[in-house]
């Protein structure tokens, strides 16, 4: 039986580790039924607490001590005579719609199949009719006139494209949506779930509304989509998840939680055989994405700092506090030999081979 929002226990499990090197975190799933199991499984979790493994996800099924490995796998080709997945005109959802990661994935539909394409996103976005007054008013560096140029060029290539703003955690902003998709499109096809918020505390600047934040999108959001759209017959119902999930990474404890239980979601849509469903742990994208997105307001902020506001601070590593509040702490230092022990105690001394040596 699985349980997708258990999963998310697996989000601190890889992260506190490697924010706590000290501390050796483990997950345990085990069965919670009949009276016999459950006397095997306190000698089983006895002999967990007290061994010396670096096992980090284990699973008990009767006789047996299951751990998390991966193995690569190559993907077939498809076999010539089968049903492409991807409709000529066919209708899909993405939420996360307009952001880069979004706006890609939907630019290959609109390329290869022509598709019918509704984008979500959470910000609020103008009209259509009023799209040529915004691109007047604003200059091209500005992201909604970035948006609303790619969504043309998208028409352009053969796309038919209906831009929506809900929030994808909202069940009725989102079953307004989806009321006035059908009613211009007809029945909706597939649906890419890519919409997500960045993460990025420490554990100990952590605040329960910071993990929520994260959680909404991608949990609740998963979990409205497949209520509103549980008698519509998808032909694929994708879910953007991350490497994070696998790896954890530190800093980023709720995103990796949400991207566990993404991951566990489309394992139990696919054990109840409904609809085809896929988690995709993607590696960070180059070009488009959150990462990306979250690196940008810091660009330039190194080799230009606003040493008027910034707080110059006595500490032997940082030269001054550009940020400090509840949401990030941002420190700058001009790091030189001379000044910083964390470099000279770690200079080694090269001296090419004389000819005789070599």
């Amino acid at each position: 039986v699985l349980h997708p929002e258990k999963a998310t226990v697996l989000g601190p499990v890889k992260v506190i580790g490697q924010e706590y090197p000290n501390l050796n975190c483990r997950s345990i799933d085990i069965p919670l039924y009949g009276t016999e199991i459950k006397l095997k499984l306190i000698d089983q979790l006895l002999t967990e607490l007290t061994s010396n493994t670096s096992d980090r996800v284990i699973a008990y099924r009767g006789k047996h001590r299951w751990i998390q490995t991966f193995e690569p796998i190559r993907l077939d080709k498809p076999v010539k005579g089968t049903q492409p997945l991807l409709r000529k005109g066919g209708v899909y959802l993405i939420t996360g719609g307009l952001g880069g990661i979004g706006l890609t994935l939907a630019e290959h539909l609109a390329k290869t199949v022509q598709a019918k394409l509704i984008l979500i996103g959470r910000s609020a976005f103008p009209a259509k009719e009023e799209w040529n007054d915004w691109l007047t008013a604003h200059d091209e560096h500005d992201s909604v006139s970035r948006k609303i140029k790619q969504v043309q060029t998208l028409e352009a290539q053969g796309a038919d494209v209906l831009v929506a703003s809900a929030d994808v955690a909202n069940s009725q902003h989102m079953q307004e949506v989806i009321t006035r998709a059908e009613e211009r499109f007809g029945a909706i096809n597939g649906v890419i779930h890519s919409a997500g918020i960045a993460d990025g505390a420490l554990i100990p600047r952590r605040t329960r509304e910071m993990t929520e934040t994260v959680f909404a999108p991608k949990v609740k959001g998963t979990l409205v989509l497949d209520s509103l759209l549980k008698n519509v017959e998808l032909d694929f119902f994708i879910l953007c998840s991350s490497l994070a999930s696998i790896f954890g990474i530190g800093g980023q404890i709720g995103y990796c939680a949400a991207n566990a239980f993404l991951d566990a979601f489309a394992h139990q849509q696919t054990d109840r055989g409904d609809t085809l469903t896929l988690s995709i742990n993607w590696d960070t994208w180059q070009e488009v994405g959150m990462a990306v997105e979250a690196l940008k307001p810091l660009t330039g902020v190194l080799d230009s700092p606003k040493l008027d506001t910034a707080k110059a601070m006595s500490h032997p590593l940082f030269d001054y506090c550009i940020a400090d509040n509840s949401d990030q702490a941002i420190y700058i230092t001009h790091f030189s030999l001379s000044k910083h022990w964390v470099l000279s105690e770690h200079c080694l001394l090269y001296t090419s081979p004389s000819p005789r040596d070599s």
